[in-house]
C-alpha cells in the first residue's frame, strides 16, 4: 500500500467532513473543525483564531477539546492583543503557517 495515498485519502475525507458542517452556528462549526483537524493531524491542540478589530485583539473561537486546549482557555490564553509579541499575533500578521512538535522551544510562544 502507498502510505501517501492513504494519508491523502484521510485528508480528503476530513475536508469533506469540514465542508459538510452546518454554518448556522459559527462557533460550533469552528469547534468541530478544530476537532476534525486534531484527529487527522494527531495534534495536541488546534485553534481557529479570529480578529476583533474593534477591540484590537485576536480570539480563539474554535479551540480543540483537548487537555492542552482546555488549559489554554482556563489560563486566558485564548485572547491576545494585536499589540503583543506572540506566535498567534505573528501568524495573523504574516499569514505564515505554524506547525511544530516543540512549541516549548519557541522563543515567542507563551509558556
Amino acid at each position: 500500500r502507498d502510505p501517501y495515498a492513504a494519508g491523502q485519502s484521510r485528508f480528503l475525507a476530513t475536508l469533506e467532513q469540514m465542508i459538510a458542517l452546518p454554518a448556522l452556528d459559527l462557533t460550533d462549526a469552528l469547534d468541530q473543525t478544530a476537532q476534525l483537524l486534531i484527529d487527522v493531524f494527531h495534534a495536541e491542540k488546534v485553534d481557529v483564531w479570529l480578529p476583533r478589530l474593534e477591540t484590537n485583539d485576536i480570539i480563539a473561537v474554535g479551540v480543540s477539546d483537548t487537555p492542552l486546549g482546555r488549559k489554554q482557555v482556563a489560563l486566558g490564553l485564548d485572547r491576545f492583543s494585536l499589540t503583543t509579541t506572540s506566535r498567534v499575533v505573528h501568524i495573523y500578521e504574516t499569514g505564515e503557517l505554524y506547525r511544530t512538535g516543540h512549541a516549548d522551544q519557541d522563543p515567542i510562544v507563551y509558556p
